[in-house]
């Protein structure tokens, strides 16, 4: 679901940089994946939403927003769970 996603924007971006970054942080945190964590589904989807409709939109700066906020979205979870270990 979520991997898709971000392969195609990273491929869509046209910067391979961008496409290794995505591509790593997705391996870093493939433990906190929806199918491990499913309590963070509806958050995650809601992300991924307001990215694709800024995107749709022909909106940057909104894109670079809901990637900023998707982006720290699983930092934070993931903090918080590697916390409470």
């Amino acid at each position: 679901m979520g991997h898709d996603l971000h392969t195609l924007i990273a491929h869509a971006s046209g910067n391979p940089i961008l496409a290794s970054i995505i591509e790593d942080f997705r391996k870093r945190t493939q433990l906190f994946t929806i199918r491990r964590v499913p309590a963070r589904i509806i958050k995650v989807c809601e992300e991924h939403l307001a990215i694709i409709d800024a995107l749709m939109a022909g909106n940057g700066e909104e894109a670079k927003a809901a990637m900023q906020r998707h982006i720290e979205g699983v930092r934070a979870y993931t903090l918080e769970k590697l916390g409470a270990l």
